[in-house]
């Protein structure tokens, strides 16, 4: 005695599809929200007297891959021989020094400001899926 599996095989290939698509849409929601976070820092860190000149090495790097996105999102520890050495002082603009000085800079206020805007997204596209 067999079993009819066909509408079980379409069922799997319309999950693999949903799956796909949401891994796209997820991946612009990751995208815009690593966008909004490195606009929203490179204001804090432009707003600081002295610091301001290290928000242009604010930027994010994304990470796709089938079970997963990563974004990461601060200032560039090396990228040419211009900005070397501005990650470091984005770390004193950020947490200051063991002697006083620097952690004036709030790093954590554009995360802070766009978490409910990413979650609704990311509740959107699982809405689809779900």
């Amino acid at each position: 005695m067999g079993a009819d599996a066909s509408e079980l095989e379409s069922f799997a290939v319309d999950l693999g599809r949903a799956g796909d698509k949401a891994l796209k849409d997820a991946e612009k929601v990751v995208f815009k929200g690593a966008m909004n976070v490195r606009n929203g820092m490179r204001k804090e860190m432009a707003s600081s007297k002295s610091f301001g000149a290290l928000a242009p090495t604010i930027n994010f790097d994304m990470d796709v891959q089938p079970n997963g996105i990563e974004a990461e999102i601060g200032p560039a520890k090396r990228s040419g021989t211009a900005s070397r050495g501005l990650g470091f002082g984005a770390n004193i603009a950020y947490f200051g020094t063991s002697r006083g000085g620097g952690g004036t800079v709030d790093f954590l206020k554009p995360f802070e400001e766009e978490k409910p805007r990413f979650e609704q997204a990311i509740r959107e596209v699982l809405g689809d899926i779900l």
